[in-house]
């Protein structure tokens, strides 16, 4: 297996597990620099697109201080759609879970298209659109 495209899934899984533990320096890693970011509740306004890592990481670090349990993302169904040798597309469908005290709740569900980028050795989201099918 080609090292390079195994690794698609490493800005993706990353991602959702810095958001959940709340650490924003290793979140970052995952964006190129001129990274971009947009969202969309299920009929509602589209937010965005965000540019730049320091935007998108303004946006999603101010999000990661709104919960009150401990956030989950279970990401999964990964389908590469385009794929060069430095550019991929891959959609993803992804679930928030929160778990406090003794329950575990769904927060909401939905699908990201990520735009990657191979730069620096390391495939990176160099566009990130989260279609939410609700809100929270």
């Amino acid at each position: 297996m080609d090292k390079k495209n195994n690794q698609l899934a490493w800005p993706i899984f990353t991602y959702a597990w810095a958001f959940d533990e709340c650490n924003s320096e290793e979140l970052a890693t995952v964006f190129t620099e001129d990274t971009s970011m947009s969202w969309q509740v299920e009929g509602g306004a589209l937010e965005g697109p965000f540019a730049g890592r320091d935007l998108v990481m303004e946006k999603v670090s101010g999000l990661m201080q709104t919960h009150t349990g401990q956030w989950r993302h279970i990401v999964t169904n990964q389908l590469v759609e385009e794929l060069s040798e430095s550019t991929a597309t891959v959609l993803s469908y992804f679930m928030l879970l929160e778990a406090g005290g003794s329950a575990v709740k769904l927060i909401m569900c939905g699908w990201y298209r990520d735009q990657l980028r191979f730069e620096r050795g390391e495939w990176r989201i160099a566009d990130r659109h989260i279609h939410m099918d609700n809100g929270f």
